[in-house]
């Protein structure tokens, strides 16, 4: 009987979206943005566009990386793998940070406060995790005993790649909405009602990102797991063929 073939798109996929594109984001991406807000030669529009363009990344990368895992668990492929990738992928993108903030500031800003703080969050991120893993599993359990066709389709929940998809997405929606809803909160109690257009327009801007974010980043659940679908469900050679028949017994 010959051995399973390691899915490599999907190894790849969560090594893109878990370590390398967060790494670059923090790194190449964050030391740009600083560069350029310190230099006031610079137009704004030019640091506010690296802003962006960070903010894209790390929003659709964890998408991305939800999508992954949520794939893995639901058609039980390298659970293990992609768990331990995306678990480890954290605390390396939080102490990434705080080297990046060493080399711009000194080793003097690499305070107990700050590594409790990314601590907090690193610990935030990995109970987002726990959360998704628990929902793609029970996504599997349900659709398993209904029998559901493995597909996926976007705007549907008929198929349990479908219903992966959008429940790993709203995950990811939720643990990026809360922060944002909190924060609006307590500026409304520390500063009261806004007072103008502008006021009114810094509150609502961070949960219309998170909507436009969570509608990308469902797309993009979409069709990563179309495209690993599309690669697990790739034809046998005429070799393959032959070995599985027994060949060289």
């Amino acid at each position: 009987m010959r051995k399973k073939r390691i899915h490599t798109r999907l190894i790849t996929a969560t090594l893109i979206a878990a370590v390398v594109a967060p790494l670059i984001n923090t790194t190449a991406i964050s030391a740009l943005y600083t560069v350029l807000y310190s230099d006031i030669t610079v137009p704004d529009a030019a640091y506010e566009a690296v802003g962006f363009i960070y903010g894209f990344i790390n929003a659709l990368s964890s998408y991305a990386a939800a999508a992954c895992l949520a794939y893995a668990i639901v058609t039980r492929t390298h659970r293990a793998t992609v768990g331990v990738v995306t678990v480890l992928s954290l605390p390396m993108v939080y102490t990434a940070v705080m080297c990046v903030d060493a080399a711009f500031y000194g080793s003097s800003v690499i305070t107990s406060g700050l590594v409790l703080y990314n601590a907090v969050n690193c610990s935030i991120e990995l109970l987002r995790l726990a959360v998704a893993a628990a929902v793609s599993e029970l996504v599997y359990r349900s659709s398993k005993r209904k029998r559901l066709p493995r597909e996926i389709m976007p705007f549907s929940v008929k198929g349990t790649l479908s219903r992966a998809a959008v429940l790993s997405a709203a995950v990811v929606f939720a643990a990026r909405l809360i922060p944002n809803i909190v924060e609006t909160v307590t500026l409304l109690t520390d500063i009261g009602a806004p007072q103008n257009a502008a006021e009114v327009l810094t509150l609502v801007t961070p949960h219309i990102e998170s909507v436009i974010y969570f509608v990308l980043g469902y797309f993009l659940c979409c069709l990563i797991m179309s495209l690993l679908e599309g690669s697990q469900a790739k034809p046998l050679t005429r070799k393959e063929i032959l070995d599985s028949q027994g060949h060289g017994n």
